[in-house]
């Protein structure tokens, strides 16, 4: 009887997969170098999106900029979120001007918004919102409200008042 031209098709997948050197051979084992290049490879795509986002959009860098700052600030929080109180970020839009930050949900480039969970301030309840980054102003922390680890005084200044009026203005007095 002549052999089948077509043996080599019915072997059996586990035949064919033994001396292959593959994750699911190896017990689910996580290749570390396959991990790295993964993580090296995301990050190189994240440089190149922010970059080309720069170009576009000149004008909304410097808020990306600022809630990039504000996510950082944000990770050395307990449990990675601002407490009650502790942050506030002002925002040009229609009816509300000052958000209770609890947590930066993350930025979008590609519809130029932020998402943010929000505290519940007595006019908003708590929730989250999403602000176009244009209308992103600033950011501040009241003085006592935040651990000092912070790089933050609050919005008072450490430097004595005095000496920073003008010689003009008071003469004018």
């Amino acid at each position: 009887m002549p052999s089948d031209p077509y043996a080599h098709l019915h072997q059996d997948a586990d035949d064919s997969d033994a001396d292959r050197s593959t994750p699911a051979a190896t017990d689910g084992a996580i290749d570390p170098e396959a991990e790295m290049r993964a993580r090296i490879s995301a990050e190189l795509q994240q440089e190149v999106m922010m970059q080309r986002f720069r170009e576009e959009h000149p004008d909304l860098w410097m808020q990306v900029n600022r809630l990039g700052r504000l996510m950082s600030l944000q990770e050395d929080c307990e449990g990675g979120e601002f407490p009650p109180g502790s942050c506030f970020l002002y925002a040009a839009v229609p009816g509300f001007h000052c958000f209770a930050v609890r947590k930066v949900l993350g930025v979008d480039l590609d519809t130029c918004q932020v998402s943010l969970d929000i505290h519940s301030d007595g006019e908003l309840e708590e929730g989250t919102v999403m602000l176009p980054l244009e209308a992103v102003s600033w950011y501040g922390f009241p003085k006592h409200a935040i651990p000092l680890a912070f790089p933050y005084s609050g919005f008072s200044t450490s430097r004595p008042l005095e000496g920073l009026v003008e010689p003009a203005l008071e003469s004018a007095e």
